[in-house]
């Protein structure tokens, strides 16, 4: 009866866990864009990020989670530059773009060979907008998020595959108010 009650628990712990793990799911398709928000609107788009020769400082502590925006108090640099480190999704915070079309640099790399991470962009109730698939592989990619409105706030959301190791590095969006 104890081994019962002990591989009873363990499945319930496995259960929870997964279920607590953020809002992420993965659900793959032939073209390998990856579903990621908890409800999709009919609006959500996706994409692929472009390779760029974009300079950004590179990043190389990965020695735990974190997402750095300087100074403490904002979340983002004016010039909208940050640096980041995730093992499996990290939320950003809040931003007002300058323009109804925001670019996204980031310039990554990953802790294994399995290199495809996703950033998101959930708009100002949390709805995901758009998310768009990036490779950690130390070059530096961007992505164009359009149809914006200037008065309301969002945020970009990290996410990756399973077997992705941690995902290291620095981004800068272009612009934010």
């Amino acid at each position: 009866m104890r081994k019962i009650k002990n591989v009873f628990t363990l499945l319930m712990s496995v259960v929870l866990m997964v279920l607590n793990s953020g809002n992420a799911c993965f659900a793959s398709s032939s073209d390998n864009h990856y579903e990621a928000c908890s409800t999709v609107t009919p609006h959500t788009t996706y994409g692929t990020a472009i390779k760029c020769d974009y300079d950004l400082p590179l990043n190389t502590d990965s020695s735990t989670q974190y997402f750095l925006f300087t100074p403490n108090e904002q979340r983002m640099n004016p010039d909208g530059s940050f640096i980041f480190s995730y093992s499996w999704a990290m939320p950003g915070d809040q931003f007002k773009p300058a323009n109804s079309t925001i670019r996204v640099y980031v310039n990554a790399t990953s802790s294994n060979s399995h290199q495809n991470f996703y950033i998101h962009l959930h708009n100002y109730d949390d709805s995901c907008v758009t998310y768009v698939s990036f490779t950690a592989d130390g070059n530096t990619y961007y992505y164009d998020f359009t149809g914006l409105d200037v008065t309301k706030y969002y945020h970009l959301y990290f996410t990756k595959g399973a077997l992705t190791g941690t995902i290291t590095g620095s981004g800068q969006i272009n612009y934010i108010q």
